[in-house]
């Protein structure tokens, strides 16, 4: 808390050890994809696709993005909400 504001939740709760970083979409984002210097999942849902940059290759979070919906309207509702970042540091992380 700084200020009376909260500017950090964690959260801890064992995923699939998939470290990952999901943020709003932004226009660097999408220079750096549009110039080959970044590739990111899509999960084929062109309104979260295009709000939500996922930062991570790992076929496990793909596979489970393209096929919840429901995971994909939380993960929208969070961001929508004013946090920031949704991560998962990996299974070094307890």
């Amino acid at each position: 808390m700084h200020k009376g504001k909260v500017t950090r939740l964690d959260l801890g709760m064992r995923l699939s050890g998939v470290p990952f970083s999901l943020t709003r979409e932004g226009p660097i984002d999408r220079i750096f994809k549009a110039l080959g210097f970044s590739e990111e999942i899509q999960t084929g849902d062109s309104p979260f696709d295009g709000a939500v940059y996922i930062a991570c290759d790992h076929p496990a979070l793909a596979s489970l993005l393209s096929r919840d919906a429901a995971a994909r309207g939380a993960i929208l509702a969070v961001l929508s909400a004013g946090f920031e970042k949704i991560t998962s540091r990996g299974p070094w992380s307890r």
